[in-house]
């Protein structure tokens, strides 16, 4: 996957994209690396016979071992690589913000579920073990917040828009790297990575409408220009709004069980996480606002058809999501997807 995607990224053919194809080939190589080496201490340390994960777990506890921990350490910190979390995360600005929205779209949506589901069974071996100092599960919580932390200072200062949008991508990131540090059940779990899909999609298909239409990157040059058509203007600004602070958006969901799980299992500082949701809507609402004084703007004939497809499928996503969402809300409700 991470070749396949280099070279999707470099179908964009810009000096951009070929420098961005060439960070995301050689930090996930890395990072696979890294992890792989990590992988081959774990089981040789739990002294398991053939690569199965399951008993690979359960045996892990019972060898308690210097080079068992030592794998885990290189596991997880190789998959954060791959996640984008601090601090192998610079890979993600560039991949998102130089490919073609629809390249973006197809990395965002499903390389970070695919990891999230290598690295959960490393968080709960992680979990069995006696730490000295520190585990590296508390460590990669702690990268997943200054991920986060950092994705929001990068949004105050990016006036680009594929920017602003790879820097979404990065907050989900860190978000979805506190998720997994809590272990949820599988059910949650999958509930979890199914938004992530879903909205990342969303989102990257938004934005490629917006660059379509502006034919330019740049706010201030937008803002400078006097018009955008206002009917894709509203559905990006709506992306916007689902991908971080909705009620009815899974995303929303999604918080409301981090809190939960994290609250039940005596976590207070939870909560200061799920601020940042908010503080970042906030930062975007306030650099996109101004669009919306712009004058309407009609759609370059040639243009027409692609953006016509690209505007319905992005409706479709939004109903999808919300439709998402609402079951979310229906389960919680009804205590079915969270058992306190």
């Amino acid at each position: 996957s991470t070749l396949s995607g280099a070279v999707l990224i470099s179908t964009a053919k810009t000096e951009r994209s070929m420098k961005a194809a060439w960070k995301f080939l050689l930090m996930n190589s890395y990072g696979l690396g890294i992890a792989f080496i990590g992988l081959l201490f774990i089981f040789y340390g739990s002294t398991v016979k053939g690569l199965n994960r399951e008993l690979v777990s359960q045996s892990v506890n019972e060898h308690d071992t210097l080079i068992v921990h030592v794998g885990i350490w290189f596991t997880l910190f190789g998959y954060s690589a791959k996640l984008g979390i601090f601090p192998n995360y610079s890979w993600v600005g560039d991949t998102y913000a130089d490919s073609q929205s629809l390249v973006s779209a197809l990395i965002a949506s499903f390389v970070p579920p695919a990891v999230s589901l290598a690295i959960y069974p490393l968080i709960q071996m992680d979990k069995t073990l006696q730490h000295k100092y520190i585990s590296p599960s508390t460590v990669f919580v702690i990268f997943s917040f200054i991920t986060i932390l950092y994705s929001i200072w990068k949004l105050y200062h990016t006036n680009d828009i594929r920017r602003l949008s790879a820097k979404i991508a990065l907050f989900h990131s860190g978000l979805l790297g506190v998720i997994l540090y809590f272990s949820p059940e599988m059910e949650i779990l999958y509930y979890i990575l199914l938004t992530v899909l879903l909205v990342k999609t969303m989102l990257f298909l938004s934005l490629g409408l917006l660059r379509m239409n502006t034919k330019t990157r740049d706010l201030p040059e937008i803002i400078k220009s006097g018009s955008i058509h206002k009917g894709i203007l509203y559905v990006f600004l709506f992306a916007v709004f689902i991908s971080l602070s909705f009620p009815l958006s899974p995303v929303f969901i999604s918080d409301i069980l981090l809190l939960f799980t994290g609250l039940a299992r005596n976590a207070y500082w939870v909560p200061f996480i799920l601020f940042s949701g908010p503080i970042s809507f906030a930062i975007l609402i306030y650099k996109l606002l101004p669009l919306c004084n712009l004058s309407d703007k009609a759609i370059n004939e040639k243009d027409k058809k692609i953006i016509k497809i690209r505007y319905i499928a992005t409706l479709h996503f939004m109903i999808l999501i919300i439709l998402l969402g609402t079951y979310g809300v229906y389960k919680i409700q009804f205590g079915e997807i969270f058992h306190g």
